[in-house]
């Protein structure tokens, strides 16, 4: 299976993720499935590192996955892929990367 291989603030962004849906649904466990879904996600991306769009504008090589309102930002590599953000499609995403 390929390394899948998650930066510290993409940690951040899935705890806040977490967070957020278990507060606004009042739902620990709507906040768990989306987690998982997300973790499902970051397989598939494994597995065929180049199915996300190209956004070398942000950052070199780096690709992104759409799920739901949210963009899984990720670097393919040799032995699987790197996730460098996962973010909420509202926030600026531009200035997140600079």
């Amino acid at each position: 299976m390929p390394l899948i291989q998650l930066s510290g603030k993409a940690n951040e962004d899935l705890f806040e993720i977490w967070y957020y849906i278990a507060i606004e649904n009042n739902s620990r466990t709507s906040a768990d499935k989306f987690v998982e879904k997300l973790n499902d996600q970051f397989e598939l991306i494994a597995k065929k590192p180049h199915i996300g769009s190209s956004r070398e504008n942000l950052s070199y090589e780096l690709r992104m996955w759409s799920v739901g309102n949210y963009g899984i930002y990720y670097i393919p590599s040799t032995s699987g892929i790197n996730i460098i953000r996962v973010l909420e499609g509202h926030r600026d995403i531009e200035n997140l990367f600079q």
